[in-house]
């Protein structure tokens, strides 16, 4: 049996995901990892009624392998001709959805597709304009009020 949940494939198609919603910006990989995680935990951070990934007491400590996660989904991203990546001395490596990637996320099709695309679009609203820095702030923020419940 092939294992679909916690891999590089599953990294890889929440990266395009995202990716497809900012595809006028270039992303870091803190960025995607923490705008993936914000829209996971959607009740967490007031961008949903609801947890997409239900409830879990230790939601915040997957921060570390989930960063690890995706950055291989977006290596496969990049080897699969979907993702650009760029690279500059200010930034760091920056991830941009290319035609490709986009058409291949208008071919995908399922309820947890439209579910997380839903929540994702409240994610860019609310927290599309942070950046690594502010994001990890709001993390660690939320990750502190966490661990005080």
């Amino acid at each position: 049996m092939t294992r679909i949940f916690n891999t590089a494939f599953e990294s890889e198609l929440r990266s395009l995901l995202i990716l497809s919603v900012f595809k006028d910006l270039a992303l870091s990989l803190v960025q995607i990892t923490l705008l993936d995680f914000i829209t996971i935990y959607g009740k967490s951070f007031g961008v949903s009624t609801y947890n997409l990934h239900g409830d879990n007491t230790f939601r915040f400590s997957e921060y570390s392998a989930r960063r690890a996660m995706f950055k291989k989904g977006l290596k496969r991203g990049v080897l699969d001709g979907f993702v650009n990546v760029h690279y500059s001395p200010k930034s760091g490596f920056l991830y941009k959805i290319d035609s490709t990637g986009q058409e291949y996320v208008k071919s995908l099709s399922s309820t947890y597709k439209i579910q997380y695309l839903s929540i994702l679009k409240n994610t860019k609203q609310q927290f599309g304009n942070k950046s690594d820095t502010e994001l990890l702030s709001i993390y660690n923020q939320k990750s502190l009020r966490h661990t005080e419940e």
